[in-house]
């Protein structure tokens, strides 16, 4: 299936579309193709007044748009998925699907969200999955407990797609959850976009150690430091393709990075939410703003998205 972006689309915000297509073809056989972009805006497919979709041009495919900010707070929505009448999901040419995200939005979760829906997956606790309490279900297409690459997304993926046969470029995408607000704590980790899953990683140099996210993860890992200041990762997917990465000047698990430390790969993550430990007034106020916001966030968030 076409993959278009708005003609006004942020440069800066393709490279997240990429990645979030490179997931969904990379773990079942989805074949999402990006295609560039089209040559409407996103004010001639979404209308900002009344906040609605123009369902009435000629595009087909995916099309990835910005909304309005105002539009989000409305719907308190960070991003939305939109199947006009008529229309249906896996693998028709002439589908449609609007993905929209909501202006300013930066976080690459959102994006991987929302094209879950464009193919088809809807969220876990509309089947009565728990998000919240001791025994969530882990999900991209969760509001909480949000976990790229966890086993439920590529089972539920694999099951309407099948197994993943193209084998795309992979890329190792560094990211710290310090600013990102479905994290309740903060870990510095990387993610592997493309390949063909299954993945398996390992410490190639380097004292520092590797664990799926949240236990869960297929494709992400949480990496914690031992005695070095760099640790070398390779990945390898389940055609023998392998890829490495040096994360650099590791930090204590569960502080956020410095904001000097920010990863340089486009992460959400990139210049943390400001420790205690520098022992900086302004570092303490800004972490304290920095968890007030998340527990501001994790309040809303249930009705996000």
């Amino acid at each position: 299936m076409e993959v278009w972006v708005a003609s006004d689309f942020p440069e800066d915000q393709i490279p997240n579309v990429k990645r979030a297509i490179k997931f969904w073809n990379s773990i079942a056989n989805v074949k999402l193709i990006f295609k560039g972009k089209t040559s409407y805006t996103s004010d001639e497919m979404f209308y900002k007044q009344g906040c609605y979709w123009n369902i009435n041009l000629p595009v087909k495919g995916i099309v990835v748009l910005e909304y309005p900010q105002s539009c989000g707070i409305v719907r308190n929505e960070r991003g939305n998925a939109f199947v006009p009448a008529g229309y249906t999901l896996q693998g028709r040419t002439e589908e449609l699907v609007y993905v929209g995200i909501v202006e300013g939005e930066r976080d690459l979760t959102t994006y991987i969200h929302e094209f879950g829906h464009a193919i088809g997956l809807k969220h876990p606790f509309e089947f009565g999955e728990p998000d919240t309490g001791d025994n969530p279900v882990y999900s991209i297409m969760q509001y909480t407990y949000r976990v790229i690459g966890a086993r439920s997304d590529v089972e539920v993926a694999q099951y309407l797609y099948g197994q993943p046969t193209d084998n795309y470029p992979m890329e190792i995408y560094e990211y710290n959850t310090a600013d990102n607000y479905m994290h309740s704590r903060t870990y510095r980790g990387v993610c592997v976009f493309g390949g063909v899953y299954p993945f398996n990683a390992y410490v190639v140099e380097g004292d520092c150690t590797l664990k799926p996210t949240m236990d869960e993860s297929q494709t992400c890992w949480e990496v914690y430091e031992g005695s070095s200041e760099n640790c070398t990762i390779e990945v390898s997917d389940s055609k023998g393709e392998t890829v490495r990465y040096t994360v650099a000047k590791l930090v204590t698990p569960f502080e956020p990075l410095p904001p000097s430390e920010g990863s340089s790969q486009g992460s959400s993550g990139s210049g943390g939410g400001g420790g205690c430990n520098t022992g900086s007034y302004e570092m303490a106020i800004a972490g304290l703003l920095a968890f007030l916001g998340k527990v501001i966030r994790r309040r809303i968030r249930r009705k996000s998205i």
